[in-house]
């Protein structure tokens, strides 16, 4: 099949990428060559607020500084596979204790530390750097210990990763979620969940079975559904797929868009009947993704709701978000836009949720009655 052959040809270019770069030459261009430490460190400029007198008993009434869990599950970007590539010879890695949803790294723009900045005690949130792990290849029966807990800790993000990978990662949260410093009490302890899959998905609809759609129809709902009953008392974010296809319209004759081309990574962007297959794929999750969080909030559970954070939704990403080393995943300034818009969401009702992202994003700070779950 050709996606196996594509895969084990991105695998290998990966271990070996540092090697080549060294020997090569870079594959960043001037434009991107941008940010020095200004996007390496950034505080939160609000205010703690106390958290509830006593734990919350329904989940409408969970404050941001009530959340004792930062969990989550995602692909290459939520992992911060070359968040930190500049220009030739830098890492490769992924930073995972950067990254918006799930870092953890003193300083870094996340969705964790910003919880820590307005008063919650939150365990969870990644560590350091690592070699991209390939969860998707792992065989099944190892996949519990696939990645390294003392730094991923429960940031569950899998390059590579779909739909079908996500059982075995909620697994591995479940897992090791009383592995944390401190110990996580699952039953009474509320956690916050940010689940953002299906790029991949996209990435792969004109060349991987794998990724069929028919895998979309009951399987996301199911996700969810298995979420919910590894997790009670979880909030989960659900992230809308952007739009890929752009990425490979303001990157056209980029070195960095040849680089991901050579590595046969994301090829539906490469030719226009691609690019029309993977907008009507995702299009087609948009759908299933929606039905699904209206599907299981029905279910009205006092300790569980899924909330969707759309803002990706009519994002158009700017080249100076992306990588320079393949035009693809988010770099510093990218991760930390993403990070102030999925924060700003949590802190909105629903009709005031934005579905894109703002110029100079500035973030919204919440009060003692700000509420991470509304209902309509």
């Amino acid at each position: 099949m050709e996606s196996s052959r594509s895969s084990s040809r991105l695998i290998w270019i990966l271990l070996l990428a540092t090697l080549v770069l060294a020997s090569y030459g870079g594959v960043g261009n001037a434009e991107s060559d941008l940010f020095g430490d200004t996007f390496l460190n950034y505080e939160l400029p609000c205010k703690k607020i106390p958290p509830s007198p006593t734990v919350p008993d329904h989940v409408t009434k969970v404050r941001p500084s009530d959340i004792k869990v930062a969990m989550g599950i995602g692909d290459s970007s939520s992992a911060g596979f070359v968040m930190m590539y500049e220009k030739f010879g830098d890492s490769i890695n992924e930073f995972r204790g950067r990254s918006f949803p799930n870092g953890g790294d003193p300083g870094a723009a996340t969705i964790p530390n910003f919880l820590k900045s307005v008063g919650a005690n939150v365990v969870g949130g990644g560590r350091g750097s690592n070699v991209p792990l390939m969860f998707h290849y792992v065989p099944k029966n190892m996949r519990a210990n696939a990645f390294d807990f003392n730094k991923a800790q429960l940031a569950a993000a899998a390059s590579q990763g779909i739909l079908v990978d996500v059982p075995d990662l909620v697994e591995y949260l479940h897992f090791h979620l009383n592995k944390t410093d401190p110990p996580v009490d699952n039953e009474k302890d509320w956690k916050l969940f940010t689940y953002f899959i299906g790029s991949n998905d996209v990435c792969h609809v004109c060349d991987n079975k794998e990724t069929s759609f028919s895998n979309w129809i009951d399987g996301y709902y199911s996700t969810l559904a298995l979420i919910k009953e590894k997790f009670p008392r979880t909030i989960v974010n659900v992230m809308l797929i952007n739009n890929i296809v752009r990425t490979e319209e303001i990157s056209v004759g980029k070195k960095c868009n040849n680089l991901r081309r050579f590595l046969e990574f994301c090829t539906c962007l490469n030719n226009e009947q691609g690019r029309a297959a993977m907008a009507e794929r995702r299009a087609n999750i948009t759908r299933v993704i929606k039905e699904s969080v209206t599907k299981i909030n029905k279910l009205n559970s006092p300790e569980f709701r899924v909330v969707l954070q759309p803002f990706m939704e009519d994002y158009k990403i700017d080249l100076d978000h992306l990588s320079p080393f393949d035009c693809f995943h988010p770099n510093q300034k990218g991760s930390k836009i993403w990070s102030l818009a999925l924060w700003n969401n949590m802190m909105s009702p629903p009709k005031l949720k934005k579905h894109y992202i703002e110029p100079n994003i500035k973030p919204i700070c919440p009060t003692e009655n700000t509420y991470l779950v509304y209902d309509e």
